[in-house]
């Protein structure tokens, strides 16, 4: 579990990655400022393949550390 000011993010086992909160500025990934109320996968890294295994966050931004060692944000 990681969490930024107004949202928070869940992380499977696999390494999918589900968000959740306030949208405003497009901290929760989805490309768009939409709140979200229950939590809603990540597209990007599911199509991607990639296995989060660290997610954080600050006011309007997000941080997210695969097992390869990449951030992406």
């Amino acid at each position: 579990i990681g969490a930024g000011d107004s949202f928070s993010f869940a992380i499977t086992e696999k390494g999918n990655v589900f968000s959740f909160g306030c949208g405003f500025y497009g901290p929760l990934g989805h490309g768009d400022e939409v709140h979200q109320l229950t939590p809603k996968l990540i597209d990007f890294f599911a199509k991607e393949k990639l296995c989060v295994v660290k997610a954080t966050g600050g006011s309007f931004h997000s941080f997210f550390l695969t097992d390869k060692g990449e951030l992406y944000t």
